[in-house]
């Protein structure tokens, strides 16, 4: 239902504001690159192995959980001063946001068609092609 997605998509946003917290403070003690690739590589696998085989509710609000905390680490450790110096953080931000346009502008259109396609007559929507569609992006662009 609306409700059960809105709950699914509040708790990503919680666990990512916590997640970016611990992360920042993991980066610290075994480096920001590390910490970055061990978030990518967690995430990675939590989309392709768990994410389609969910089938209650329950087990959806646990991806959405632990999915959150490891990717708010995406946002923490990107654009660290330890890489590019902390003269350089506000231009290295903004290239390294900046080249997330084209996937926000182009993957929900693509989502949704692929959503089309797997909808039924009665209004059932098969979901697993674009949970597919979207755990092989994050496989590809590591």
């Amino acid at each position: 239902s609306a409700q059960d997605g809105a709950t699914a998509a509040a708790l990503i946003a919680g666990f990512s504001a916590l997640g970016r917290i611990v992360m920042g403070h993991v980066g610290d003690r075994i480096g920001p690159a590390h910490t970055l690739i061990l978030c990518q590589t967690i995430s990675r696998i939590l989309q392709m192995t768990f994410w389609p085989f969910t089938r209650k509710f329950a087990s959806s609000l646990a991806f959405s959980s632990l999915f959150g905390f490891t990717s708010g680490g995406f946002v923490t450790l990107y654009p660290t001063s330890y890489i590019y110096g902390p003269e350089h953080l506000a231009t290295v931000a903004g290239v390294m946001f900046s080249s997330f346009i084209p996937g926000t502008l182009v993957g929900p259109p693509i989502a949704g068609a692929i959503l089309d396609k797997h909808t039924s007559v009665n209004g059932k929507i098969n979901f697993l092609s674009v949970q597919i569609y979207g755990g092989c992006w994050m496989l590809a662009l590591a």
